[in-house]
């Protein structure tokens, strides 16, 4: 299966995005959609809230194909090297198991967990991407 990447668009990805993972559309909010040659979604890494040295991101799947595919290696050199932050951040829902596992497999460490933040009896977990431990980008030599 082929995949096509490409620049968020609110008119054609909205609301794809926000039906995978609810959110709130934000004035910073972009990203980066994977789409079937037939014009599927079937991933998504929707960034928002940017500072200076970090962002949110919030990522989606439906098809885990993509990810053998650069899915990961554009979404992080985006943010890392494009955009230049440190860190990457992401709420997720402790009961949402598959996510957290992939996330800590990715190389995403749990930072703080905000008991019951998302619903009574869920926690949050804010995990974190460092760009040093990232190894789907080059990193320069030291």
């Amino acid at each position: 299966m082929e995949f096509e990447f490409y620049t968020f668009d609110y008119d054609r990805d909205w609301a794809w995005c926000n039906q995978q993972v609810g959110m709130t559309h934000c004035e910073d909010t972009t990203g980066m959609v994977a789409l079937t040659k037939t014009g599927e979604h079937v991933a998504a890494c929707i960034m928002d809230n940017w500072t200076a040295n970090s962002v949110q991101c919030h990522a989606m799947l439906t098809n885990p194909l993509v990810l053998r595919h650069k899915f990961l290696e554009c979404m992080f050199e985006f943010m890392f090297n494009h955009m230049g932050v440190a860190r990457v951040y992401g709420l997720v829902p402790e009961s949402y198991a598959k996510a957290v596992k992939l996330n800590l497999h990715l190389g995403f460490t749990i930072k703080a967990r905000l008991e019951e933040a998302f619903e009574v009896g869920v926690d949050y977990l804010l995990m974190e991407m460092k760009r040093e431990n990232c190894r789907f980008i080059a990193q320069s030599g030291g």
